[in-house]
This record gives structure tokens, C-alpha cells and sequence, in this order.
């Protein structure tokens, strides 16, 4: 083995692992996915974001309903749960990941006695996962893993919150809360004077203004001193550039603070850090879509300024474009590396319900319904062709500073049959090459050279 050379270190980073099979059999007759997990195992460390939980057989599915004034899927009762056997955790393993982000949307699908049974799977395993505790303090709290590199640290939180996933702080009175790291994000809408104008009248009219005065905003305290004018409980800035009228994110200080603060924890504890954010979140209030709210890039910035190497998000399920900052990359979406939704074998009966699925056992005809229309075409994701290619970077760093990044451009096999659907493998020819001129477009506006020999990217800082 190598001696330990902490100036240089090899990063890979991949997009959500929804992961339902074995696969480790793969490796020996798919020469495509054992290329795959040989550029993930040489890395020296390799970073996912887990998005299925691995509960124990008697925790019950306990997400709670969709909170309808946050406008986006947040909570998947009663759609699709993320549930897998612990075994998936071996083949990840196995497959080459070193770090596991854990705070997502779908955290909360087993409720806290699902999200603590997948941390015992995970540290039964000895595997070092980030965005979830039994604790506030311990969800928010940087992990590590020890290569020949050096120590590569992950942090990790979700913008994409279910309503009451949030772990809670411990106190010499009373327990910690278990769950995920949270940042919170307020919606600001931008208006014109005028259109500002009509609301307060309008909520004059209606007694709104008067009856604001009994609300409580526990999740933004400090609400009636801010300088929006609230609608109910919509926050209004007023623009003056028409351009600007419509939805944009900020993140709640405190939140964005702590945030912070575990990466610097991470940086001066670690020769590298990885920042990691899982955000469904798209510009103009939109979801899983290839543009990237300016949020994202503020909070990146922000944590490569706080001593992150890389910053990287995960959750919309398709690819957005990559960025260097200060000698520094950002991904702002890497799509799925995993996407093995089909082969989910438990689900409640308020899924079936809502797909309309008479026998509350029969998952096949669920999914069936789900992915495909009453003529037997693709539907839903199964027909969105970019949920079902990603890119993964591999960024090598020398001597203290970025060196270069190899992009491999990856299939999930969109067009393959149920069994095999959903498993990743390094593409090859016209298809890789157009992943990566996709993946250059998307970085267009951030001035970045790429280079590629038509399989491979590379990227030279």
C-alpha cells in the first residue's frame, strides 16, 4: 500500500443512491458497471447520498401528511416510500462509497424509528454517514473517513424538508430529538410597488393585517420585525426591475450559520471537506428541473469560503451544471447514480390507495401504474430521459489546490428491462459523448474548458 500523502487526494462524488437489489453479481459479467465501480473504489474517498432508509421490519411507514402551504412534494405519504433491506448498504460498500449523506426528503419515511434503525445499519457497518442523529448536534456534525490521502470530511443537510424530520437539541432536562439536518428556506416573492400596494389593501379589506397579529411563526421567528410585507403567510419584497417579479429562496440564518459552522469544523479537522446539500429546490418556485436556484450558488460560495474543497447537491434527479470557485468545484445537481424505485417490495395501503390499486400486496401493478400510461408508454419519470443519466466527477487534488477533474458520463439503463433498470454503468460512445456535451451546456455560463476524448471529460484548473 501506498504511503500516506495527505497533498494529494482523489474525490468521487455521485448523485442520490436509490438502491433496492444486489448488485455486487455485476461485477463479474457487466464489463460497463465493473469499469464503474473500479473509478469509484481507486478514488480515495467516495461520497452518495442515501436516499432509501433501511428500517426494521416491524417500523411502521409514519411520514407525515404534505404541509400544503409549502407548495412542493415534501413528504411522500402516500406516494412512494424509500424502504430497502440493510444489505444495500454492503453492496454500496462494496461498490466503493466511503461517505453517505443521509438527510433527505425521504429520511423521515419510517418516522425516527426508521431514520434510527438506519443508523444502526450504517455504523453496525462501521460506514460514516452525515445529516442525521439522534441529536441536532450529532445530524449537524462532520464525519470522516482516513485514506492515503488524508481525512476527507463530509457535512451534510437537506433543504428539502418533511415536516418534522428536524432533529432536536439535547438539554440537561430533556432528550435529543432524532433526525436530519435542516436548512429551512423562506419563500420571497418579488413584486412590483404597485402589486405590494394592492395586497395590503386587499388584506386591509379582509381583516388579514388585523388577524396577523395573533399568528405565531415558530419556524421563522422574528418574522414580524423583517422587512417583507406579509400576505398571510407569503413574504413580499418589492422590486423594481420587472425581471425580478416572481420566487426566490433564502435561507434561514440560523440554519445557514450552523451549516457553516460544521464546515469549518469539518476544514480544520480534515485535509479535505466535502459539503454536501440535498435540495429539490429549482429558480421561480419549480422543482427537479436542470436550472439552478441562486440560493445554491450563494450557499456554495459560502461554504468554499468556510473552508469546503467541494461543494455538491443532490435531490432534483437530474443533472445541472458544475462551477469553480476559487480553485474549487461545485456541482449543483448530480442527478441519480441509483434509481431501483420498481423493485420497492412494502408499501402502506395509502399508496395503493392513491394509485388506485385494489390489492394493497400487489407492489408490481402499483409501479406499473406509476411508470406507465393506459397505452403501456413511459410515464412519469420512466419517461424523462435525464433522470436516467448522470455524470460522475472524479476531482484530484495536488499540493493543496484543485489539479483536474475526469468526468465519466453514466446510463441507468432507461430502456432496460424491470430487472435490470436503474443500475448505473459507464457509458460508451455516442451516448457518452452526448451526456458530456449535455453536461458542458449546462456549465456554459461558468466559463469552464472542458476537454474530452468522447468517453471521458476532463476538466484542468
Amino acid at each position: 500500500m501506498a504511503g500516506l500523502n495527505a497533498t494529494n487526494c482523489t474525490i468521487a462524488l455521485t448523485g442520490d443512491s436509490i438502491i433496492t437489489r444486489r448488485i455486487g453479481h455485476l461485477n463479474e459479467c457487466d464489463d460497463q458497471f465493473a469499469k464503474l465501480r473500479s473509478v469509484l473504489s481507486d478514488a480515495d474517498a467516495t461520497m452518495t447520498n442515501l436516499e432509501v432508509v433501511t428500517p426494521n421490519d416491524d417500523d411502521a411507514a409514519t411520514p407525515l401528511p404534505p404541509v400544503p402551504s409549502q407548495y412542493q412534494y415534501l413528504s411522500p405519504l402516500a406516494g412512494i416510500l424509500m424502504r430497502a433491506r440493510p444489505f444495500v448498504l454492503d453492496e454500496l460498500d462494496d461498490f466503493g462509497i466511503d461517505l453517505f449523506a443521509t438527510a433527505s426528503n425521504h429520511s423521515f419515511d419510517y418516522g425516527r424509528s426508521g431514520m434510527l434503525s438506519t443508523a444502526s445499519a450504517l455504523g453496525d457497518r462501521g460506514l460514516p454517514f452525515a445529516g442525521m442523529g439522534r441529536t441536532l448536534a450529532e445530524a449537524r456534525h462532520p464525519v470522516y473517513v482516513e485514506t492515503t490521502g488524508g481525512r476527507v470530511g463530509l457535512v451534510a443537510a437537506n433543504a428539502s424538508i418533511a415536516p418534522g424530520s428536524e432533529a432536536g437539541s439535547a438539554s440537561p432536562i430533556h432528550p435529543g430529538r432524532p433526525g436530519i439536518n435542516p436548512l429551512h428556506l423562506r419563500w420571497v416573492y418579488g413584486a412590483t410597488e404597485e402589486q405590494v400596494d394592492r395586497l395590503r389593501k386587499l388584506s386591509d379589506e379582509l381583516g388579514i393585517d388585523e388577524m396577523k397579529s395573533t399568528w405565531l411563526d415558530r419556524s421563522d421567528p422574528g418574522w414580524e420585525t423583517q422587512s417583507y410585507y406579509r400576505f398571510m403567510h407569503m413574504a413580499f419584497e418589492t422590486v423594481e426591475d420587472e425581471s425580478k417579479i416572481g420566487v426566490r429562496f433564502e435561507p434561514l440564518e440560523n440554519d445557514r450559520r450552523a451549516y457553516l459552522e460544521s464546515v469549518a469544523e469539518s476544514a480544520a479537522n480534515a485535509n479535505r471537506t466535502i459539503a454536501s446539500l440535498h435540495a429539490h429546490q429549482a429558480p421561480d418556485g419549480d422543482r427537479n428541473t436542470a436550472k439552478t436556484p441562486t440560493f445554491l450558488q450563494a450557499l456554495a460560495y459560502d461554504c468554499i469560503d468556510a473552508g469546503a474543497d467541494v461543494f455538491v447537491v443532490t435531490g432534483p434527479h437530474v443533472l445541472r451544471g458544475m462551477e469553480i470557485y476559487k480553485d474549487r468545484p461545485i456541482f449543483y445537481s448530480l442527478g441519480n447514480l441509483f434509481y431501483q424505485t420498481e423493485t420497492i417490495d412494502q408499501l402502506p395501503k395509502e399508496s395503493f390507495d392513491y394509485y388506485g390499486i385494489d390489492d394493497p400486496t400487489d407492489t408490481t401493478e402499483l409501479f406499473r401504474s406509476r411508470y406507465f400510461d393506459s397505452s403501456g408508454s413511459p410515464a412519469g419519470s420512466l419517461a424523462r430521459d435525464e433522470y436516467w443519466e448522470t455524470i460522475v466527477p472524479v476531482c484530484r487534488f495536488e499540493n493543496g489546490g484543485l489539479h483536474s477533474i475526469q468526468l465519466y458520463p453514466c446510463v441507468l439503463g432507461q430502456n432496460r428491462e424491470l430487472p435490470q433498470r436503474g443500475t448505473p454503468r459507464v457509458a460508451t460512445g455516442e451516448t457518452a459523448t452526448a451526456i458530456l456535451d449535455h453536461f458542458e451546456k449546462l456549465s456554459k455560463s461558468h466559463d469552464i474548458e472542458f476537454t474530452s476524448d468522447g468517453e471521458v471529460g476532463s476538466v484542468v484548473s
